[in-house]
């Protein structure tokens, strides 16, 4: 029973998946470099992503995000709501960033963060959070920190992990692929027809 268990807990100890997400408002839209994989590949590149982040600027008014990649992260064209996916190399496995920008609204944009965030929360098998728990004191050393761009705007980074094949997570439609939730979605609560929750 005990080596079952074990079996059990090994089983699961590898299904654990880190989410690092940026999200960036500017010119009227919100980027989202979005970056998933098993726990230890992805936590081997979490100060690159940080560095990437960083590096993002906007040239001008209106302008789409420019960047410095780190070594062997290559960037491949736009496909459908991707801006573009960033592939990255790691011993172990190779891993995507996807870059998906949304046009903004009216509307609360600490809401619309929190609409985003619990979506991947439950994509990870975790509890959804509170606007006073993502945005309170403890943010800084938590799984929401503020960074500062290139040009000097900031970013918010979302740091999570889970366990997508939970209970928690089994019963939602979509991946942690999927692209995030729109503005007027975060207000309603669901994927804009009323009809479901945001898509993330």
């Amino acid at each position: 029973e005990h080596r079952s268990g074990d079996r059990q807990a090994g089983a699961s100890e590898r299904r654990r998946e880190r989410m690092l997400a940026a999200i960036i408002a500017r010119n009227g839209r919100v980027w989202f470099f979005k970056l998933v994989g098993p726990e230890e590949p992805v936590a081997e590149q979490a100060g690159r992503f940080r560095e990437f982040v960083e590096s993002v600027r906007f040239a001008d008014e209106g302008a789409i995000p420019e960047w410095k990649l780190p070594d062997g992260w290559r960037r491949q064209p736009a496909s459908g709501m991707r801006h573009a996916t960033i592939e990255i190399n790691t011993p172990k496995q190779p891993l995507e960033l996807a870059v998906t920008p949304l046009k903004t609204g009216a509307g609360d944009f600490d809401d619309y963060v929190l609409a985003n965030v619990d979506r991947w929360r439950q994509q990870l098998g975790l509890p959804p959070t509170s606007k006073a728990k993502l945005f309170g004191p403890s943010e800084r050393s938590g799984e929401l920190i503020e960074v500062k761009l290139g040009d000097g705007e900031k970013a918010l980074i979302v740091d999570l992990v889970g366990d997508p094949g939970s209970s928690a997570a089994s019963g939602l439609a979509g991946s942690s692929a999927d692209p995030p939730v729109g503005l007027a979605s975060a207000r309603s609560g669901n994927d804009g027809s009323g009809n479901g929750p945001p898509l993330t």
